[in-house]
């Protein structure tokens, strides 16, 4: 992943937590439109696999790959001053990190030690990129950062507070944000994600225990509606086509209480 410092007249896309459902469309999304791109994940073998696939799809753009944990803030602030160094500049910055099934959890058994991984995957690591980010972006009074949430920011699930409820706060955090850096030339968006993403690596486990009538999209549709909100510079796209009925929250529920054997 090392290579020398990179002279470009393009803009540059940060995409944090890479995985091979949103994120990875994302980064296509964006080097399809010309922007050279920075990958940030935890998997050297499969972050090198999107390098790859990314540049020779699109090989007029430049491609860097960075390793980091999004649970780890010290490799995340370094793999952020390093994408910096490398590009001089991001222009935008995407991250909707996946969160095991595994850590879901009830409220009446959600503890500190269960809920403190998922608030440093969700909720510290978006705090980290915009503080590393937003100084260059408010010396050049342009900028986007993009985060992604799950629909439990807005309805609770049975079974599943663990999620829901930091997806809550970084929704509000967000949107605060936006309210302040808006006169500074920043945009900042929120993607709202009521679907289940097929080609992702939790949509496939998702779907077993989604209910049907939850609607299923690819990623790649995702990716245009994130690309969409950047250009349209939108508050908040939410990708839904239906609220869940009472239900199928229940079912949803159940079939996670089920999988964590609660």
């Amino acid at each position: 992943f090392d290579s020398p410092i990179i002279m470009t007249t393009n803009r540059v896309a940060a995409i944090f937590g890479m995985g091979r459902g949103i994120s990875l469309a994302v980064a296509r999304k964006y080097a399809q439109q010309g922007y050279d791109v920075a990958l940030v994940g935890r998997t050297q073998d499969k972050l090198q696999k999107y390098h790859q696939d990314i540049q020779l799809e699109s090989p007029s753009i430049k491609v860097e790959s960075f390793l980091a944990d999004l649970t780890d803030a010290d490799a995340l602030r370094a793999a952020i001053r390093s994408i910096l160094e490398k590009f001089s500049k991001v222009d935008v910055s995407f991250t909707a990190p996946a969160v095991p099934l595994a850590l879901i959890s009830p409220a009446a058994s959600l503890t500190p030690e269960k809920a403190s991984p998922v608030i440093a995957t969700i909720y510290h690591s978006a705090l980290i990129i915009a503080n590393e980010l937003l100084p260059g972006m408010i010396e050049r009074k342009e900028g986007s950062l993009i985060f992604g949430i799950g629909a439990g920011a807005t309805a609770f699930v049975p079974g599943f507070s663990n999620i829901g409820p930091m997806h809550a706060a970084l929704r509000n955090w967000v949107l605060t944000l936006r309210s302040e850096m808006g006169s500074k030339g920043i945009h900042v968006g929120l993607i709202t994600i009521g679907v289940v993403i097929l080609d992702s690596d939790a949509g496939v486990m998702g779907d077993k225990i989604i209910p049907a009538m939850v609607p299923r999209m690819q990623s790649s549709d995702i990716a245009d509606r994130v690309w969409q909100n950047m250009t349209q510079r939108d508050a908040e796209t939410e990708i839904s086509r239906n609220r869940p009925h009472a239900c199928c929250i229940e079912e949803l529920g159940s079939n996670i209480a089920k999988r964590n054997g609660i």
